[in-house]
């Protein structure tokens, strides 16, 4: 089993809470951070399920720079970035089926991690960020 770790932003956009993936450049919204990241999460799978359908979710991973890791990863990185003070950031660990690793350019459907991390911070350049499990 293959996983990909992807960093899911939450901004307030008027009576909107607006999440955007910054690695894939897929985007959705909700009425509150969960459902935006929920509604997120599925505009990804989305995304990475056309991607196989095309043969290309290998090769778009690589171009975009998002690493395949061949195990679950337990720990997950906030990318070095600058997010407003309100916005909500939570690296997500998506799993690939096994298609993706048996071979190059097939990507099989991409799943939810059976346990997502999350990090969510006010300001993660200022050590503001919390840990945890769901």
């Amino acid at each position: 089993m293959e996983y990909v770790i992807l960093t899911f932003v939450v901004e307030r956009e008027g009576e909107y809470q607006v999440s955007k993936c910054l690695e894939l450049g897929t985007a959705s919204f909700g009425n509150d951070i969960d459902e935006a990241l929920e509604n997120l999460m599925d505009a990804t799978e989305v995304y990475l399920n056309t991607l196989e359908d095309l043969g290309e979710c290998r090769r778009v991973l690589e171009e975009k720079g998002v690493r395949v890791y061949s195990y679950e990863p337990a720990e997950l990185e906030v990318r070095r970035a600058k997010f407003p003070a309100d916005s909500t950031i939570r690296p997500t660990v998506m799993k690939l089926q096994a298609a993706c690793a048996r071979a190059a350019g097939v990507c099989s459907r991409a799943m939810r991690s059976s346990t997502p991390l999350s990090v969510a911070a006010s300001n993660p350049l200022a050590g503001g960020a919390r840990t945890t499990r769901h």
